[in-house]
């Protein structure tokens, strides 16, 4: 596998990005707070974790990602609400779009696991 180097903010220096278990590097990312369409702040995040995971692969290194939804959140409470919906609707309806709208800009997506609190995430998994 080639060496994949990074900027450590917290040494400011370059080092070398390594998996803890030599096996695989374990990814773990923050995905949307599935109330709404996400804008282009969140798909900056989204750019970012795919450009990483893209670049740990195509050096030949294996990775365990795992990617988040919040689906529980004042937020997705008060936009169910409003929408007169159950909440799992709601962030259903929410996270359907943010998948479409993922592959329509073509980010890597392929999380081996996908975690929400009220099962919107499950779908995903």
């Amino acid at each position: 596998m080639e060496e994949v180097r990074l900027f450590d903010t917290a040494s400011r220096s370059v080092k070398p990005l390594s998996a803890a278990d030599g096996k695989a590097l374990k990814f773990y990312a923050c995905g949307p707070t599935v109330y709404g369409p996400a804008h282009i702040g969140n798909f900056r995040t989204f750019v970012v974790q795919d450009l990483l995971v893209r670049v740990w692969q195509e050096a030949g290194g294996k990775v365990q990602y795992v990617r988040n939804l919040t689906d529980v959140d004042d937020k997705t409470i008060r936009g169910a609400r409003e929408a007169k919906q159950k909440l799992g609707d709601f962030t259903q309806g929410w996270t359907d779009r943010f998948w479409r709208d993922g592959q329509a800009h073509r980010f890597y997506f392929q999380a081996d696991r996908f975690s929400g609190e009220t099962g919107a995430g499950r779908a995903c998994l």
